[in-house]
């Protein structure tokens, strides 16, 4: 489950740092911001819910079909990013991914095993189906 987790969570990270440089792109600064956001939801979730497995896995599940459609989007808009670009969002964004990775994974700790959270990771991709 660790090693999935990272898996996604370093796919969620390449995806917001696949923006524009110089940010002359504004719908790839947007998607990359958005990307963060959703990130640091899930890792809320998961730190908030520590204490309530079945309720972690019941609030991501929600969050992965809510945001499944603009995920998607998201992506492919960040796929048009340049190597250069990357290097932007990551000075950009490193702090906060880590932040939330650090969440996530300490909840994960926790509720890594939780069916409901199984079912959840594999919807934002993090484990296979």
């Amino acid at each position: 489950m660790k090693k999935s987790l990272a898996v996604v969570l370093a796919a969620l990270a390449f995806t917001v740092l696949s923006s524009r440089a110089s940010f002359a792109d504004t719908a790839i600064e947007a998607a990359a911001l958005r990307t963060v956001v959703i990130l640091e939801n899930i890792a809320q979730i998961a730190s908030d819910q520590k204490a309530n497995c079945d309720g972690m896995g019941t609030s991501l599940n929600q969050l992965a079909d809510s945001t499944a459609t603009e995920r998607a989007q998201l992506a492919a808009v960040l796929a048009t990013a340049t190597p250069a670009e990357k290097k932007a969002l990551d000075a950009k964004y490193a702090a906060r991914i880590h932040t939330a990775q650090q969440q996530l994974m300490d909840g994960m700790k926790v509720c890594g095993s939780n069916p409901r959270v199984i079912a959840a990771m594999q919807k934002f991709g993090s484990l296979p189906k």
